[in-house]
C-alpha cells in the first residue's frame, strides 16, 4: 500500500483517480472546500484544506508520501500557469513531505501536441502547445529531471464519464433542451477521447511503471470524428437528425476564455505505449461505440503490469 497525496480530487479526473485508489492505497486529498472532510465523494480519503499556493504548509509535518498525483487545474484563474507555480517551486525546493524518489504524476494533455489529424502523435512527437497551456511544458521541464523525485507526465485525451460530464456535457445539455448542438470550430474535427474511469486506471498503473522523466498518452480512441459522437448521443435521446451549430473559435474564446480554443483542435493520438508498457486496456465505451470496446478490468492493487481481466483494444481511430 502506498501513501499518496492527490490534488484535484474533487474534479472529473481527480475524482476518478481517487475512486480507483480507494481501498488499495492510503490517499490524502487537497481541497479548497472547507467542508471537504464531509463530502461523500471524498469518503475513504484523508482531507486537508488548502490550494496549490498553500500546499506545502497544509501538509507540513505529515508522514512522507510515496507519491504525488497532480490533477488540479484552476480554469477560473486569470493565469492557470501562475496558480501552479507554488507547487513547482515547492517540488524544486524539496518543501513537500515526499519520500526519496517519490513518484510524481504530472497531468499534461493532448492539447500540448500540434493540431492536425494527418499525423498520429506519440510520445516522441514534438510539442506545440495550445497557447493557453504552454506553461505546462515549462513546468514539466522544471520537474522532469529533479533527482529527489521520480516524475512521469500523463497526457489525457478529451475526458468524459458515464454521467455525461466532461467534454461532451454541452452537447448533452443542448440535446436534452432541444437546442442546436454547439461545436467550436468545425464539426468534422477529430478528438482523441478517454473515459474518466479508464484514465484513472492508467494513473493507478503509472504509480510504479515507466522510468523517470517519461511521458505517456492516455486515449482510448485515437481520433474520432466528433459529429459521429454527437449523432450517437442524439440517437440515444430519440433525436434522429441533430442540428449542429458551429461557433467561431474567436467567439468561444471571448465567451469562455483562451482554453476554449482547444476544443477546435483536430488530432490523432497514439497510445500504444500505455498499452505496451503499463498493460492498460481501456474498456468503457466512447459515446459513438455500442457495445463497450472490451470487458471491464479486474480491480487489483497493482500500480502497473498486465491487466488480466480485459481483452486487447481494437483499432478504433476511424470508427
Amino acid at each position: 500500500m502506498m501513501h499518496i497525496l492527490l490534488t484535484g480530487g474533487t474534479g472529473l479526473i481527480g475524482g476518478a483517480v481517487l475512486r480507483a485508489l480507494t481501498g488499495f492505497h492510503s490517499v490524502t486529498v487537497l481541497t479548497r472546500d472547507p467542508a471537504g472532510a464531509r463530502r461523500p465523494d471524498l469518503a475513504g480519503a484523508a482531507v486537508v484544506s488548502g490550494d496549490l499556493a498553500t500546499l506545502d504548509t497544509a501538509v507540513a509535518g505529515m508522514a512522507p508520501f510515496d507519491a504525488l498525483i497532480h490533477c488540479a487545474a484552476d480554469f477560473a484563474a486569470a493565469d492557470m500557469g501562475a496558480a501552479e507555480v507554488p507547487l513547482i517551486t515547492a517540488l524544486e525546493a524539496g518543501r513537500l513531505p515526499l519520500a526519496p524518489g517519490a513518484r510524481v504524476l504530472y497531468t499534461g494533455g493532448v492539447w500540448l501536441y500540434p493540431d492536425g489529424p494527418q499525423i498520429f502523435r506519440d510520445e516522441t512527437s514534438p510539442l506545440d502547445p495550445l497557447p493557453a497551456f504552454a506553461w505546462m511544458v515549462d513546468h514539466w521541464r522544471r520537474i522532469a529531471d529533479l533527482p529527489h523525485i521520480d516524475a512521469v507526465m500523463i497526457h489525457p485525451g478529451l475526458v468524459f464519464d458515464s454521467a455525461g460530464r466532461g467534454a461532451i456535457a454541452p452537447w448533452i445539455a443542448a440535446l436534452e433542451d432541444g437546442r442546436p448542438v454547439p461545436v467550436i470550430g468545425d464539426a468534422g474535427i477529430r478528438w482523441p477521447m478517454v473515459h474518466a474511469d479508464d484514465l484513472a486506471d492508467l494513473y493507478r498503473r503509472a504509480l510504479t511503471g515507466l522510468p523517470r522523466g517519461e511521458s505517456v498518452n492516455a486515449v482510448a480512441v485515437s481520433g474520432v470524428p466528433i459529429d459521429a459522437v454527437i449523432r450517437a448521443l442524439a440517437a440515444r435521446r430519440g433525436v434522429a437528425r441533430p442540428v449542429i451549430e458551429t461557433v467561431p473559435v474567436s467567439a468561444a474564446v471571448a465567451a469562455e476564455g483562451p482554453a476554449a480554443a482547444g476544443f477546435a483542435r483536430s488530432q490523432r493520438i497514439d497510445a500504444r505505449k500505455a498499452r505496451r508498457d503499463l498493460g492498460w486496456t481501456p474498456c468503457r465505451p466512447v459515446p459513438h461505440l455500442d457495445p463497450p470496446i472490451s470487458t471491464p478490468p479486474i480491480s487489483t492493487p497493482l500500480g502497473g503490469g498486465p491487466n488480466r481481466g480485459g481483452a486487447a483494444l481494437p483499432s478504433l481511430s476511424d470508427a
